[in-house]
């Protein structure tokens, strides 16, 4: 791809894209690349309700689990509210760093204590 200027008496910031004179052709791991950001496979919503109202925050919790149900994509939600976690089919719960229960039953995980 050539950068070239739009005219001899243009300042510098004004630069055009030339487009390249040849085709390109995407080989199969470029469009793996292509898809894994058009589509990916998890979603991370840290916090997505902390300053919002109840009925706001189920409103954009639904829009989350429908984009995620409609994509069939994980959906990692980072939350400090028991209401909104227990949302999750899975949850891991930490306390100072560490894991102290994963599961949906939340057992208490090997070696920590509640």
């Amino acid at each position: 791809m050539r950068v070239q200027r739009s005219s001899p008496s243009a300042s510098a910031t004004a630069w055009t894209t030339a487009r390249p004179s040849c085709r390109v052709v995407s080989s199969s791991a470029s469009r793996s690349r292509e898809r894994s950001v058009t589509e990916p496979a998890l979603l991370l919503a840290d916090e997505p309700t902390g300053n919002l109202d109840t009925a706001t925050g189920e409103e954009i919790m639904g829009l989350l689990e429908g984009i995620q149900r409609e994509r069939g994509m994980a959906l990692v939600v980072i939350t400090h509210e028991p209401e909104i976690a227990r949302r999750a089919k899975r949850r891991i719960e930490l306390r100072d760093g560490l894991i102290v229960a994963d599961g949906a039953s939340g057992a208490v995980a090997d070696g920590a204590s509640a």
